[in-house]
C-alpha cells in the first residue's frame, strides 16, 4: 500500500474511535499490534492488551471528542496529531479538559501493526 492508502487506515481509525466503533476500529488493528503509551513500563503486543488498555481510558473519559489536527507519512508510517476534549471528575467536581495526542502507525497489509501514542497533559489542570 502506498501512503496515500495509509493515511486512508489512520484516517478511518481516528474516526472510528471518535464514533466508539469499536468493530471498525479493532478490525484496523493488527494481530500482532505493538502499542506503546509512555505510561507503559514496555509495549503491550496483541490486541487483547490494547483493548484492556483502551477500555480504562474509555471508562474514564466517556464524553471525549476527538479533532484531527494533521497527519502525514512517509511510506508504511504514518504521524497524526489529534485533541481530545472530554470531561473528567475531581474531588466531586466535573471539569472539561483537553488532551493533546500524536501518534506515530507503521500500516502493514492495510492494518495498524505499530500504534506510538504520546499525549501533552501540561495543559490539564490539576
Amino acid at each position: 500500500m502506498g501512503t496515500k492508502e495509509n493515511l486512508r487506515v489512520v484516517d478511518s481509525f481516528l474516526e472510528a474511535l471518535d464514533a466508539r466503533d469499536w468493530d471498525r476500529y479493532f478490525g484496523l488493528l493488527g494481530d500482532d499490534l505493538e502499542y506503546y503509551h509512555p505510561s507503559m513500563k514496555r509495549p503491550s503486543r496483541g490486541v487483547a492488551a490494547h483493548q484492556r488498555k483502551l477500555d480504562l481510558h474509555v471508562d474514564s473519559f466517556s464524553d471525549y471528542k476527538i479533532d484531527v489536527l494533521r497527519r502525514f507519512g512517509q511510506g508504511d508510517w504514518v504521524c497524526a496529531e489529534w485533541t481530545s476534549m472530554t470531561s473528567e471528575v475531581v474531588k466531586g467536581k466535573r471539569r472539561r479538559v483537553r488532551f493533546d495526542f500524536c501518534g506515530v502507525f507503521k500500516i502493514t497489509n492495510g492494518r495498524i501493526s505499530r500504534l506510538y501514542e504520546y499525549v501533552d497533559r501540561a495543559g490539564v489542570p490539576v
